[in-house]
């Protein structure tokens, strides 16, 4: 045990300027493995010896969420640095998006044109919804409905984009139109049916007032069926989707060294061969890391499922194929999803299996399982294997409390090192976009067999990237921390998970966000 204590003293008249002031009752001498690998010969290297207990800081606030401050600690040692923080919670925590809903030239004209003539109608309506981000797959009118099938990549919202939806149609619509129905696509399946009274939108429109449109407005599951629709604009496939972005590959502690990192530009892209058959790729290739510097070699008495990192992350520092994935989506019945997928699923395993999800529209629970055939791959991750091949497989259980918002997701079942066991996540999403979780897993091999840390954990945050800017995204930017690389709890990392595809599946996922209608 030791003492500690600090001050910070707000300085009068010099715009936020802070003192702080501590006692520091760290033992350097004593603590941890102080001189390097004198003390351990596996640690760090040797740690500064302080020549006096107190500290001080000055720290400065530049606006709301960035400070500086300088510091001189230890006696002997001088700092700078920058702090960043920001209520990440909230709806528009950093900068408010104010990206306008595009408005149509001449709306009288054109609903005159459109009017009883529904092929007109089609095309009206669907070029005012692409010009909103809003890219329509099907349609038809049925009397006073018009109902279009919807995708769309810009909107975090499905409250929203289904508010800017009717907007949009509203502009274009003749006026014996009452009803409109908008059903969001994703994986080529029918995620929700959105039943939106017209008048009663536009009625309270002018003040915004979503707490009562809300109550004209009815969400339904449904199933794709083809013959539902009278429009069908032509779609040319295949259809490629690609990015190309900055990407940091991080190993963070160890014996060999604090911080191990490989700055790289990854392309990511997706073809779509068909309504519900796609290949998603990703790879990269290195500009600048330290990789050489790295050293230790596994002691896993398991089979290095993951352990091996080291080895793949010096194999692959100049270029990689990180995934190549096959991916068929099927819907067989309402709030019934399965995919089948095979290729490189990951970095370290390549391999086919399947997933089927039952995910109830109104209800908070959701029960699923996967089944997975794979061998390992190579360390430079190009289309070679290992020797080593194993099949897993879960059964995947989801719940949200309503109270507190927490979703709860147990996958049970064998793992890719061979034992069995459960892994247990918990996160909370915010109306920002904000998901905040933390996760540990437990199965049947011992501690020893584990190795040290006796189990896997770790935590992870996705932050929304429209906080930053006034356009609307869906993009995030995630990080995540497993204080230990071991082998066993491990799983598949394949991409499109049914429970991330299915999130609009799920009324709770429209309702939390009805306050966004008329954004």
């Amino acid at each position: 045990m030791g003492v500690f204590a600090g001050v910070e003293i707000p300085l009068p008249n010099l715009s936020g300027l802070k003192l702080k002031i501590e006692y520091d009752g760290t033992d350097y001498a004593e603590e941890g493995f102080p001189f390097g690998r004198k003390s351990f010969q596996l640690a760090f290297e040797s740690i500064k010896q302080s020549q006096s207990r107190i500290n001080y800081g000055l720290t400065y606030p530049v606006n709301n969420y960035i400070q500086v401050y300088g510091a001189f600690t230890k006696g002997n040692t001088l700092s700078f640095g920058f702090t960043l923080s920001a209520g990440f919670g909230n709806k528009n925590p950093v900068i408010k998006s104010s990206e306008k809903i595009k408005s149509v030239d001449n709306p009288i004209l054109r609903k005159e044109l459109a009017d009883g003539d529904d092929e007109t109608l089609m095309i009206l309506a669907m070029d005012v919804l692409r010009e909103n981000d809003i890219h329509v797959s099907k349609g038809s009118r049925n009397g006073e409905v018009l109902t279009f099938a919807y995708a769309q990549n810009k909107y975090m919202s499905h409250a929203m984009a289904s508010g800017r939806a009717t907007q949009a149609l509203d502009q274009v619509s003749p006026d014996y139109i009452k009803t409109f129905t908008l059903e969001t696509m994703n994986a080529g399946s029918v995620m929700n049916s959105i039943s939106i009274d017209r008048e009663a939108f536009n009625k309270y429109k002018k003040d915004k007032i979503h707490s009562l449109a809300k109550n004209e407005i009815e969400i339904n599951s449904s199933k794709y069926n083809e013959d539902d629709y009278t429009f069908n604009p032509p779609f040319a496939y295949p259809y490629l989707f690609w990015k190309i972005e900055p990407d940091l590959v991080a190993q963070i502690g160890g014996p060999d060294g604090f911080f191990f990192g490989n700055a790289r530009l990854a392309g990511h892209a997706e073809i779509k061969f068909s309504r519900n058959l796609n290949i998603n790729t990703e790879a990269s290739i290195g500009i600048f890391d330290n990789f050489d510097e790295l050293k230790l070699a596994s002691d896993s008495v398991l089979p290095h499922v993951r352990t091996d990192i080291v080895k793949y992350l010096k194999a692959t520092k100049d270029y990689s194929i990180d995934r190549l994935q096959v991916n068929y989506f099927m819907n067989p019945w309402n709030d019934l999803y399965a995919k089948i997928s095979g290729g490189l699923l990951e970095d370290m395993f390549g391999g086919i299996g399947g997933e089927i999800l039952f995910r109830p529209m109104h209800r908070n629970f959701a029960i699923g399982a996967e089944v997975w055939s794979v061998r390992q791959r190579d360390y430079n991750m190009d289309f070679s294997f290992l020797d080593y091949t194993t099949d897993t497989g879960h059964i995947n259980l989801y719940y949200r409390e309503p109270r507190s918002k927490v979703t709860f997701a147990v996958k049970g079942g064998r793992f890719l090192a061979g034992d069995s066991g459960v892994n247990i996540d918990f996160s909370r999403r915010f109306k920002s976009g904000l998901r905040i979780g933390a996760f540990f897993s437990l199965t049947d091999i011992s501690k020893q067999e584990f190795g040290e840390g006796s189990f896997d954990k770790g935590f992870y945050f996705n932050l929304p990237m429209q906080a930053f800017f006034t356009n609307y995204s869906r993009s995030l930017a995630g990080w995540g921390l497993k204080p230990l690389t071991r082998d066993g709890a491990a799983y598949v990392t394949h991409s499109h998970h049914l429970w991330g595809i299915t999130e609009p599946a799920q009324a709770y996922s429209i309702e939390r966000d009805w306050d966004d209608l008329y954004d």
